[in-house]
């Protein structure tokens, strides 16, 4: 994680204005430093779920995950991230089949994680030159810095 937000400090921020940066700088260093935020049990995770990418059936019930080519072994808040916080009504109720939040840090983790996302898609943009991505991710930084909060 630390590695993660030193290169979106490098990459990303210097995209911002000045007092943004800083701001989500302090904000990446104080969640890297709260050691009570990374005692969690990692465990399988598809790391990238979203509606394309869940099958339900006609009364909402889960039928099926497709594409797990992003599979591996993180934080549990990898798959309810978004969830949570773009659909938050379907959100709780996944995490309730979860059997729930797995620890107490677990929905700051997720907060922070959703924040994060669109720093991938600035980083996407800027590396195959399309400033569109670069354009909407800044946007949804912007937009989701008020996770960092948590």
């Amino acid at each position: 994680m630390r590695s993660e937000l030193a290169t979106f400090g490098e990459r990303v921020l210097p995209l911002l204005d000045p007092a943004e940066a800083m701001h989500i700088g302090s904000r990446f260093a104080a969640f890297v430093d709260d050691d009570a935020l990374w005692r969690f049990a990692p465990c399988l995770v598809h790391r990238d779920i979203g509606p394309e990418h869940v099958l339900v059936s006609p009364t909402g019930d889960l039928a099926g995950v497709l594409d797990w080519e992003e599979l591996a072994v993180d934080d549990p808040v990898a798959d309810f991230a978004w969830l949570l916080h773009e659909m938050p009504e379907q959100g709780e109720r996944a995490l309730a089949a979860y059997g729930g939040a797995p620890d107490a840090a677990f929905r700051t983790r997720a907060a922070v994680r959703y924040a994060l996302m669109p720093f991938h898609e600035v980083l996407y943009g800027l590396d195959t030159e399309q400033e569109g991505f670069v354009a909407s991710g800044i946007e949804g930084v912007r937009r989701r810095v008020r996770s960092l909060e948590t």
